[in-house]
């Protein structure tokens, strides 16, 4: 039976809460640094242009079980994009279903915002994870090159 599960915009109020699935994924990141990010995110720019938010996805007793943050924004190639960032899968409840309404959510993020690409990074660096999301259709876009400033 699959499990009730919904996703709402991640609230100020349980940046927090959101925290240990995020350590999870990527240990390394301290609860400052995601706060500061969540919140940056959740309170980022609400243009035309631009827009950034989180979302989770919750269980009937209310337990987070999915999370990522995203953004949109203008491409010269392809057009307006949705770029998702930090997803995050909880190992512990049906994670197949939680990552099916991650994608969902997406899907729907990408249709409201008009966006005609989508772009991932999946902070579960786990090979299950990446193979549901190609198949539903994910796949590498561009060749995207980064590096640190000290």
């Amino acid at each position: 039976m699959r499990p009730k599960l919904s996703i709402a915009p991640l609230a100020s109020e349980r940046v927090l809460q959101a925290y240990p699935l995020i350590r999870e994924a990527t240990p390394d990141v301290t609860v400052e640094g995601w706060r500061r990010f969540a919140l940056a995110a959740i309170g980022g720019p609400r243009t035309r242009l631009a827009a950034s938010g989180a979302m989770v996805v919750r269980t009937e007793n209310d337990y987070l079980r999915g999370v990522f943050t995203y953004h949109v924004g203008p491409d010269m190639h392809r057009g307006r994009i949705l770029v998702v960032d930090s997803i995050v899968v909880s190992s512990l409840f049906m994670p197949e279903a939680v990552a099916d309404a991650i994608l969902e959510a997406i899907d729907a993020l990408a249709k409201t915002h008009d966006c005609r690409t989508i772009q991932t990074d999946l902070l579960s660096r786990t090979a299950w994870l990446q193979a549901h999301f190609e198949e539903h259709g994910y796949g590498r876009i561009g060749n995207r090159l980064g590096r640190q400033i000290a």
